[in-house]
Formats: structure tokens, sequence, C-alpha cells
């Protein structure tokens, strides 16, 4: 297909320096490259492969301590520990890997592109990257998971205190799939500033389960959103967050019907096809959010994206009911890789050496 086709020319492209000439003259702008690499990676075979892979090791990032466990338990989707495994529940079965099932996690993410890369090279700044900053994260119920994460990330990784933690990340629940999702982010960037960044997602309450005809409503509200200035927020301190696919087994029912849900391993090889339970919504979504953020004309103000959809899809083996995934897990791989984009912008903003 096309998009397997220019995920190769992507791949043949970043194999050899000498080739910068072709890559800037066939894909302009360093933004312009990144969208079309994203929408390469979404519409490979092998999507997480194309990003990267998960590795089974240990690592200091994935040492919990007991009090990091009880932050993170504050979030009512997280603990998938001490259940059984498969643990029954009344719709079906839920299945999740053993690292998960005892919380300690031994697999860590490998990026193999630099998009997806969630390395610090500075861990120990971290607190003094984003002093003064706040991260208003927006989305649904799996983005206030991500919060937790985060905050307790925060607090038990990089010496931030529970209050300074929770007044820096800040969620802010938008998810219903009307306009004034737009006033919200629109009031959201007039109390920030400039140094402030703003992650967002409509996660899954956009797709076949809540409007069969969703995809023209969706690209008109998409496009509104990617005209809109947010307030102080500058638009390059603007992420648009990719969805995780719902981790019900294709064929095998849904969160509203007798189901199937999860893996015992992560999967390096899982393919969009072989999630999405009876509303099927991925790739599609993701696709049409970066083929729209890609076009300049509409992306006037050049939002980022932060595309952790191809790594939660090979992550089936943390999913806590389908939609939402157990903690500790790979969530925290979205806070690193966000926090990697804003080490790289401190580094730029305060040419830092």
């Amino acid at each position: 297909s096309s998009g397997i086709l220019l995920f190769i020319v992507f791949v043949l492209l970043n194999a050899s320096p000498a080739l910068d000439f072709f890559q800037d003259n066939l894909f302009g702008s360093e933004e312009v490259k990144s969208l079309s690499l994203w929408e390469g990676i979404h519409r490979s075979k092998f999507p997480v492969l194309a990003a990267g892979k998960w590795e089974e090791e240990q690592s200091s990032i994935l040492n919990i301590t007991s009090e990091h466990m009880k932050c993170l338990d504050q979030n009512r989707y997280a603990n998938c520990r001490s259940r059984q495994n498969p643990r029954k529940v009344r719709q079906g079965y839920i299945v999740n890997s053993h690292g998960i099932s005892i919380g300690s996690d031994p697999w860590v993410w490998k990026p193999k592109l630099a998009e997806y890369n969630t390395t610090l090279l500075y861990p120990g700044m971290i607190k003094n990257i984003i002093s003064g900053k706040k991260i208003f994260l927006v989305g649904d119920s799996l983005t206030m998971q991500w919060y937790t994460s985060m905050t307790c990330q925060f607090q038990h990784k990089y010496g931030f205190s529970e209050e300074e933690a929770k007044s820096t990340v800040i969620y802010v629940r938008g998810y219903v799939f009307y306009d004034y999702i737009i006033e919200k982010l629109q009031k959201v960037g007039q109390n920030a500033d400039p140094s402030d960044y703003i992650v967002f997602n409509f996660g899954h309450h956009i797709g076949p389960a809540k409007n069969p005809d969703w995809q023209p409503l969706y690209k008109s509200m998409l496009k509104n959103l990617l005209r809109t200035e947010f307030g102080n927020v500058p638009a390059n301190h603007t992420f648009w967050r990719t969805t995780s696919p719902r981790h019900f087994i294709r064929g095998k029912g849904d969160y509203n019907s007798s189901f199937t849900v999860g893996n015992g391993s992560p999967d390096n090889f899982a393919t969009w096809e072989a999630y999405g339970g009876t509303y099927i919504e991925q790739p599609e979504q993701n696709l049409i959010a970066l083929r729209l953020l890609a076009n300049a004309s509409i992306n006037m103000h050049g939002m980022r994206v932060l595309d952790t959809a191809p790594l939660m899809l090979g992550r089936a083996d943390a999913t806590s009911d389908g939609c939402h995934f157990c903690l500790p897990g790979p969530t925290q791989y979205w806070s690193l890789m966000l926090l990697k984009q804003i080490e790289l912008d401190y580094f730029k903003e305060t040419k830092y050496e």
C-alpha cells in the first residue's frame, strides 16, 4: 500500500545522513517530515516495530516503591495486582502479563526513531527544567489516569512534593464531542503562561460507538481546533496526543457485551486489526487527525504531535478493562516522551550546553 511504501522510503532516507538533501526536497520542513513519518508509522504493517520495540529487562525506571504504588492506586482503574490472571469479570475475561499482574513490569520501550524517544539526557535536571511551568492534560478518564501516573512519577522519581506535582500537572476534563471543547482549551490557554504546555486528546468518546457517521463531525471539529490560538500558550507548546487502541479482541465482544480483552505478553508484531472489539475506530481516527495536522493551511499555528498510540498498540497485556491501563505500566512512557520534548525545548530556548 502507499502507506507502507511511504514508511519504507522514510526508513531508507533516514538510514544515511548523506541523503539529507533528498529528504529535505521530498518532504520539505522538519515538521512536515515528522508528520508524514507518523502517518507512515500508523499505516505500516507492524506499527510498534516501525516506531521501536518493547524489550524485557530490569530498569531503574520500573523500580516502584511501596509509596509510589500507593500513589498510583489513587486511580480507580489502575490496580491490576493481586487478581486472578486471566481474571474473570462479569462480561468476560481480561488477560494481563505476569509483570503487570504483580505490579512489576519488566518491559522497556526502545525507540527506533527520535519522534518516539523516551530517554532523558539529564533526568536529574527535570525538576529544574519544569520549574515555573505547568502541564495541562486535557481529555477523558484515560487522560485522568495519565495525570495520576505523571504526578506520582514527579513525586517519586524527580523529587517533587505532592503539592508541587499537583500544581505543575493539571488535569482538565474535556472529552465531549462538541465545539465547547475549543472554548475550554482557549480558557486553559488564557489562564496559562507562554512557558506552559497543553496536551489534549478526545479519546474513545469519538467513534462508531457514539455516532455511526462520526468521521465528518470529527474532521470538522479538528479543523476548527487547529485554526484556533490557545491564549498565551504558543503553538509549539501544544500537543495532540494520538488515541490508544481499545484492547477488546476484534470479533470477541465489547464493553457493552461479553468480551475478551488483553494479551499474555507485549506484542511487537501487534496490528490495529487485532483490536477494537465491535466498534472499530483505529487506525482511521488517528490517521484523520495526523493528515489534518500535516496540512499547513489547516494546522496554521504548528501544533505538535505526541504519538503514544504505536507504543500502546503492543501493550494489550497492560489493559485494565479494554480502554484504561494498569499502573504501574507503560503509561509512564507517555510522560517520558513528553518530558523528552520539553527537555529538548529547554535546551533550545536556553541555549544550554
